[in-house]
């Protein structure tokens, strides 16, 4: 069989499982406070994360992938 070699390092497998983590602590967060009565604005602040927090790591990884890239073609590597 040809095996394809994993070629990321074990820290950012390591990082990514911290983020869903994270992601998944947040939108836990979210509905307990929903659902326990919470003031509003609280709610509001923590769908706001919820919603601007993975466009950040969204947005800052594909910049990062951009700029690798870039730098493959351009032969800095």
């Amino acid at each position: 069989m040809n095996e394809k070699k994993n070629t990321r390092p074990k820290w950012v497998r390591i990082v990514a499982v911290l983020v869903v983590i994270i992601l998944v602590v947040m939108i836990l967060a979210t509905l307990i406070c929903a659902f326990a009565g919470a003031d509003k604005s609280i709610i509001m602040g923590l769908l706001l994360c919820d919603l601007i927090i993975p466009i950040f790591i969204w947005a800052f990884l594909f910049v990062t992938k951009r700029l690798i890239n870039q730098r493959k073609e351009a032969g800095h590597e």
